[in-house]
């Protein structure tokens, strides 16, 4: 365990930049899953059964694609050097 406070302190810039970026893409990520959810629960709840069995569908692919899967594919599929913000978003595109 290294005691010396020092160099988490001289990666300030790093860490909080870094905080940042998981801050907006959590707000980001939570305002979308509850557009969303806005728009597919009229279709789950919707009477006529091929807009129904639509968006249950996308439902449960979604349900069943865990979040560490996608990262490691969107990771893996593309150059090493891809930033963050383009290897989420590409990997809906795989």
């Amino acid at each position: 365990m290294i005691h010396d406070f020092g160099i988490v302190w001289t990666e300030r810039g790093l860490l909080l930049s870094g905080l940042a970026n998981t801050t907006i893409l959590s707000v980001l990520s939570g305002v979308a899953a509850l557009l969303l959810g806005f728009a597919l629960t009229p279709a789950l709840m919707s009477g006529y059964r091929p807009v129904a069995w639509a968006a249950r569908c996308f439902v449960d692919s979604m349900r069943c694609v865990p979040f560490l899967l996608f990262a490691y594919m969107s990771t893996t599929a593309f150059r090493p050097s891809a930033s963050g913000w383009t290897t989420g978003p590409l990997a809906w595109w795989r």
